[in-house]
């Protein structure tokens, strides 16, 4: 892990390192996208955070709520928490989940419920096999446990009825850990949804209902089994160190599923992310990916960008605010945009400006397209592109799908924007860093391995300093006076 000092430059070593790559392209950064904290976005984007762990108590989210807020994301995950909140028969304490919604709600940010996991009190075999809060215990084997699954769900959607919008029921049953011995998972939480989804409508009729698998592979048995009729959304859950395997290949197949099978359901990513140091104890989720601060943030560009250029994915939730304990409680996870002091980490500010440069304002472009000449390389990698505009500017947002890296060497490439746009004030916007360049020749464009964004300069009004704005576009005006029509031809 990087020491202390390391930690407080590593920012302004990428930003060095970024612009020395970019000025041997011909670019000077002319300023930041940066003072983020008080400006909230637009509502409408997609980003979502992970706040998961709480209902175990693996980290202590008080210090974090001001910080989350910051981010200027509108829309996190958390879980409910049953073995918390019932430790003995028909008593029920909502203290620590009043607290989170409380938290967030007064924060602007609305929560959604993530109905899960069991309680050792209603289990009939060892309790002493489950994991910590319940994990791997499924209330659907004895009428006593079913029946006090339902009333605690009961209990749940009625205290918040008005204040929670979106309930999912578990979490990964396809993942074995968390739906401890049921040899046919799918038929099982199909089960689960028939206990459950009943409950729900009927103390909250307004309320949506979230399905949710760790793999998308669990999707089409889970509708031919019924749960299309069941449920209002989807969220599925992948993670890979080339964040494109799972964002292109397999959210494509998830979306030719569901236009066949269950063309009403919404798609979510609820949970994707990247850690930043792997401990020598860790297994799971890109335990053995090769890592750091730097990659963890580029990681974070590539993947959610991505997803935003995708219409069939109504949000995609970055995976985790915290390093949270893990719940074996062995080790913790490094996941988080927050470090264990409360620190930011480069991630953070990637997921800060994200949260801006895509939010209500900003819409996919479907009749625009950005192309790099040359881009497919004998080694198999070429450059994604995604097209987007921001307030009725073009904003394009693209990187050369590499494995990921410290330093992402920049190549100056030949690049067509089509249709052809007559750009006012072009600029390229680095994620990673925020820094911000002058664009002379939008036919040969930098491309590394994380996002750049090419935009106008107008796009970025209120983002970053309004006298550095206004150097850019020549006058304070245009960027109030430019309209799309001025931009794109035909």
């Amino acid at each position: 892990m990087l020491n202390k000092e390391e930690l407080l430059t590593q920012a302004e070593k990428n930003s060095a390192y970024a612009q020395a790559q970019f000025s041997a392209a011909g670019l000077t950064s002319m300023g930041k996208i940066e003072g983020l904290d008080a400006i909230m976005p637009v509502p409408g984007g997609k980003l979502c955070l992970g706040m998961e762990c709480l209902d175990r108590a693996l980290w202590d989210a008080e210090p974090a709520y001001d910080e989350i807020k910051k981010l200027g994301i509108y829309s996190v995950r958390i879980q409910s928490g049953w073995a918390r909140t019932e430790t003995e028969e028909g008593k029920y304490d909502f203290t620590a989940l009043d607290r989170e919604v409380d938290a967030l709600l007064s924060r602007g940010i609305l929560p959604w419920i993530s109905l899960s996991y069991g309680n050792p009190i209603y289990y009939e075999g060892d309790a002493s096999a489950l994991r910590a809060g319940g994990i791997g215990h499924v209330p659907i084997h004895s009428e006593k446990e079913r029946k006090a699954w339902q009333q605690y769900t009961a209990k749940v959607v009625a205290r918040y009825r008005g204040r929670i919008k979106r309930y999912e029921v578990w979490n990964e049953p396809d993942v074995s850990v968390f739906f401890m011995g049921e040899k046919d998972w799918v038929a099982s939480y199909l089960e689960l949804l028939r206990l459950t989804v009943p409950v729900i409508r009927e103390n909250d009729p307004n309320a949506l209902i979230i399905a949710c698998t760790g793999n998308h592979r669990g999707f089409a048995p889970l509708l031919q089994g019924g749960m299309g009729e069941m449920v209002d959304q989807y969220s599925f859950h992948n993670y890979s160190a080339f964040p494109e395997e799972q964002t292109l290949e397999g959210r494509a197949a998830i979306r030719a599923i569901r236009d066949a099978m269950a063309p009403h359901l919404t798609l979510i990513r609820g949970e994707a992310g990247c850690p930043s140091y792997n401990a020598p104890t860790s297994f799971g989720a890109l335990h053995d990916m090769s890592t750091s601060e730097t990659i963890q943030a580029k990681w974070a560009s590539r993947h959610l960008i991505a997803d935003f250029a995708d219409p069939a994915v109504s949000e995609t939730s970055y995976f985790h605010a915290y390093e949270f304990l893990h719940f074996t409680r062995q080790h913790h996870y490094y996941y988080g945009a927050l470090r264990q002091d409360y620190s930011r980490k480069p991630v953070y500010h990637v997921l800060q400006r994200l949260s801006r440069l895509f939010d209500g304002d900003t819409k996919t472009a479907p009749h625009c397209w950005l192309r790099f000449m040359g881009a497919q390389k004998p080694d198999g990698l070429l450059v994604r592109c995604c097209a987007f505009e921001r307030k009725g500017l073009p904003l394009f947002a693209y990187w050369r799908s590499e494995v990921l890296v410290d330093q992402s060497e920049a190549t100056l490439m030949q690049a067509q924007i089509l249709p052809a746009i007559h750009w006012k004030c072009p600029v390229l916007v680095d994620t990673l860093t925020g820094d911000v360049y002058p664009v002379k020749d939008t036919d040969q464009l930098p491309v590394c391995g994380y996002a750049m964004i090419l935009t106008e300069a107008a796009a970025l009004a209120g983002l970053m300093d309004e006298r550095t704005l206004t150097t850019l576009l020549g006058t304070a005006n245009e960027a109030k006076t430019i309209e799309n029509k001025q931009y794109l031809e035909g």
